[in-house]
């Protein structure tokens, strides 16, 4: 069993079976979930830290387009590089899928102290 260097909070709050207490999720799965965080997080969402997050829903209600595709890719590495240290960024593409009015984005990193590239896949939509 891999040694155990990262560990965070399970975003569900699931309860351990045995032990009763808060599961947690370790290594890859917690900086993924922090990932995550981080890009559906706006400015000004987190109490003293108001720089914290991509603040891609502006950049959303925005016409599609490449510069627009661009800027969501220039937010989420800026935001990856200056919030998750635990990462070690390798790409991040916005893909517009213009009849969806939506963006998929891959993002593919490693965690430090670790060689196996990570992929994380999510669509970016607008709500209204």
């Amino acid at each position: 069993m891999p040694e155990t260097i990262y560990s965070d909070l399970k975003r569900d709050f699931e309860r351990h079976p045995v032990k009763r207490d808060i599961t947690l999720a370790t290594n890859e799965i917690a900086v993924k979930n922090s990932i995550i965080n981080l890009i559906f997080t706006g400015p000004y969402e987190r109490y003293r830290k108001p720089t914290l997050g991509a603040g891609i829903p502006q950049d959303l209600f925005e016409n599609i387009s490449p510069e627009t595709e661009y800027q969501v890719e220039k937010r989420i590495e800026e935001t990856i590089t200056n919030y998750e240290p635990r990462a070690n960024l390798i790409s991040v593409k916005a893909l517009a899928q213009n009849d969806l009015n939506n963006y998929v984005v891959t993002i593919t990193f490693s965690v430090k102290n670790s060689f196996d590239p990570i992929t994380i896949s999510q669509i970016l939509r607008r709500i209204r």
